[in-house]
C-alpha cells in the first residue's frame, strides 16, 4: 500500500509498519511519545519512531533508562543535522518534513530531559 502525504512524499505504509515493529523498541517509542505530548512538541509519530530506532541502532542495553538517555542524547546532539530516511521509501529524508525551529525545540526539550536523574523525572508517569 502506497500513501502520499500533503508535502508530496510517497511512501509504503506496509514497509513503515514492518520496519517499526521489527526494531522491537516499542517500550521506548511509547515513552518518548508520552514525553513529546507532555512537552507539547510538534514531532510527527512516524518521524519520532524512526528517529528513536536510529538513535538505538547498534545499542543494546536491557535498561530502559539507558535506552531513553541514548535517545535524548541523539535528539540533543545529532538530531537537528541528521538525515532520518523513510524506510517506506529510502529516497525521502523525514527531517525535511519538519522545520529547523521545531527540531531545535525537540533538541532543547531532550537536553532538559537529560538533566533528570530518573525516568519518573524525565516523563511524568500517570
Amino acid at each position: 500500500m502506497r500513501m502520499e502525504f500533503a508535502n508530496g512524499i510517497r511512501t509504503s505504509l506496509r514497509r513503515q509498519i514492518k520496519y517499526v515493529n521489527s526494531a522491537e523498541q516499542s517500550d521506548v517509542i511509547r515513552l518518548v511519545k508520552v514525553w513529546r505530548d507532555q512537552q507539547g512538541l510538534k514531532f510527527p509519530s512516524y518521524y519520532l519512531e524512526v528517529a528513536v530506532i536510529r538513535a538505538l541502532q547498534g545499542y543494546d542495553p536491557a535498561s530502559l533508562y539507558r535506552r531513553l538517555r541514548r535517545v535524548w542524547r541523539f535528539l540533543d546532539i545529532s538530531f537537528v543535522m541528521a538525515k532520518i530516511l523513510d524506510p517506506g521509501d529510502w529516497r525521502h529524508d523525514l527531517a525535511q518534513t519538519s522545520s529547523r525551529c521545531k527540531q531545535a525545540a525537540i533538541r532543547d526539550a531532550a537536553r532538559a530531559a537529560l538533566q533528570a536523574g530518573t525516568v519518573g523525572e524525565m516523563i511524568r508517569l500517570p
